[in-house]
């Protein structure tokens, strides 16, 4: 099964940024269905999977671990879809580690 790992905002306007991120992971699913293709890939939305996970004793996001956890999940995927116009610092490194890793990097401005 091919893993597809998204990379998407965060930063800024949590809330939003999570629905929008959900929004495309929505329509890219729904392509893959339309066009034929064998096999949904898995797609790894960090948006959701750490979701709540990333807050420390506090209640504050801790960032650091957040973001080793991403980069690991970065190295485990196939592809890396970095969406939409925006780079963030998180998401500039998540590519980073896709090039590292040989994954390969594509982007979807229109979702």
């Amino acid at each position: 099964m091919k893993t597809i790992y998204i990379c998407g905002p965060l930063a800024g306007n949590i809330g939003a940024n999570v629905k929008w991120v959900m929004r495309a992971v929505a329509r890219l699913t729904q392509e893959y269905r339309n066009n034929g293709t064998r096999g949904i890939p898995l797609f790894i939305v960090p948006h959701l999977i750490l979701n709540g996970m990333t807050f420390n004793t506090g209640g504050e996001i801790d960032r650091k671990w957040g973001m080793e956890c991403c980069l690991h999940l970065v190295g485990l995927s196939d592809e890396l879809v970095v969406l939409g116009n925006r780079m963030t610092p998180g998401m500039a490194d998540e590519v980073r580690r896709a090039h590292q890793k040989t994954v390969k990097v594509t982007g979807r401005r229109d979702l």
